[in-house]
């Protein structure tokens, strides 16, 4: 029963009750009677008002907490002209008026902090209090290869996600992908509402890392050059001088030319060693033009057709047949080919099989063999300077092609898929 029920039952009674005691005692003089029922009715007009008056506050809270409820600040209540409710208007106003700038502040830093994380440079993650995910940023979609939103970092198919799964509160790591890309990332918590919720950040550092790393390389080749030259420069010239000098027949000195010959030869091969590396750091900017991707594949593929045979290695290019056109420096990227084919050969030996699949939209290259694959091990440093898997290798193929693509601001991949193959893949 509310309280309104029970006021107007309780003034109802009692006023019946005070009618009827009035006409027993005045039931005999008629004027009497008429009166104190007069005074009845105004003792109910004053009940009534009393009961407004009292009502009001309480319909005002109620108003005020429905507005709260409804997240509705932008109610105001009107004075009344009456004191005790005129303050409690007053309080009532003042509150919401308040938490309605509180809410638009709440709403104004929401929405800053929103549009901040969009357009940040680094990749932001922040997961809720199941650990999934409740926004991501362009950047970090874009690091992680997503096209829609995802639900959890642990459906996600990607190594950087398999990286970031391994992190602990705290942690800052160093995440390789594909030994080309790198990423610098560190997981946090933070104290939202009552809980703890993990915060993910992740930098890309594979351009700052490639430009450091081509700075020092490039250091240390000009100084092995100019010191390696100028030694080789000066022994070489001693040594024509002695060779041309001559030598009597006896078996001796002919040994001791014949030793002659190959310290000047191999001096020239150290030579043609170092100025290898050295032309790597004077690489050419790319000078782009509209080239064939199609014909120059058909090209690159001719140069080392003989060899192939010997091997009995098999070459299947899978393309449409029309052209397809790219804007790219035709010598630079005839050199990655030649370098990728290659590459491909000496690891398949012998009796493989090499396929190149050519895409059109998008356009895309795959250079795949069936040989025996990369090691897990090396993968990440297949790109390093100075690093190769090959016995006599200098790690300069890989690097010339490195350096290459990025002049072409190509995307590029290298691994060894679960099916064995080892796919070289190339975007542009």
């Amino acid at each position: 029963m509310t309280l309104k029920v029970k006021y107007i039952l309780f003034i109802g009674l009692i006023h019946l009750i005070f009618t009827g005691l009035l006409y027993m005692l005045l039931k005999d003089n008629i004027y009497w009677f008429i009166a104190s029922e007069l005074l009845i009715l105004l003792s109910l007009y004053i009940s009534v008002r009393l009961y407004m008056a009292l009502i009001r506050p309480l319909a005002l809270m109620k108003s005020g907490i429905d507005a709260i409820k409804d997240e509705d600040f932008n109610v105001t209540f009107l004075k009344t002209g009456s004191r005790d409710m005129d303050e409690l208007i007053d309080v009532f106003n003042t509150m919401l008026t308040k938490l309605r700038e509180e809410s638009v502040r709440t709403e104004e830093q929401a929405y800053f902090l929103e549009n901040l994380i969009k357009i940040l440079p680094i990749g932001i993650i922040i997961l809720d209090y199941d650990d999934e995910i409740d926004q991501i940023n362009p950047k970090a979609r874009k690091y992680l290869g997503l096209s829609e939103m995802t639900e959890s970092i642990e459906r996600i198919e990607h190594p950087l996600a398999d990286g970031l799964r391994d992190l602990e509160d705290g942690q800052t790591e160093v995440i390789s992908v594909h030994g080309i890309e790198k990423f610098r990332c560190h997981l946090s918590k933070v104290f939202h509402k009552g809980f703890y919720r993990k915060f993910i950040m992740i930098e890309e550092l594979t351009d700052e890392l490639l430009k450091s790393e081509k700075a020092a390389f490039g250091k240390v080749i000009r100084i092995m050059a100019h010191e390696v030259n100028n030694s080789i420069g000066a022994v070489n010239s001693i040594l024509d001088t002695v060779i041309e000098f001559g030598f009597s027949n006896d078996d001796d000195q002919a040994d001791l030319k014949e030793s002659l010959v190959v310290a000047h030869e191999r001096n020239k091969s150290l030579s043609d060693f170092v100025s290898s590396y050295a032309d790597l750091i004077k690489l050419p900017s790319p000078q782009r033009t509209q080239i064939d991707l199609v014909a120059l594949i058909d090209r690159c593929i001719g140069l080392d057709i003989y060899d192939r045979e010997k091997r009995n290695i098999d070459c299947h290019v899978k393309s449409t047949d029309k052209s397809i056109l790219i804007s790219a420096d035709q010598v630079l990227l005839e050199q990655v080919f030649v370098n990728i084919l290659k590459n491909a050969k000496e690891s398949i030996g012998q009796n493989g099989n090499i396929r190149i699949t050519l895409q059109e939209a998008s356009p895309q290259i795959v250079i795949a063999d069936d040989g025996p694959g990369i090691d897990p091990e090396v993968a990440d440093q297949l790109f390093s300077p100075f690093f190769s898997t090959k016995h006599n290798g200098q790690g300069i193929g890989l690097m010339l092609i490195r350096e290459i693509l990025n002049g072409h601001d190509a995307s590029y991949s290298l691994l060894t898929d679960e099916d064995g193959w080892t796919r070289f893949r190339i975007g542009f």
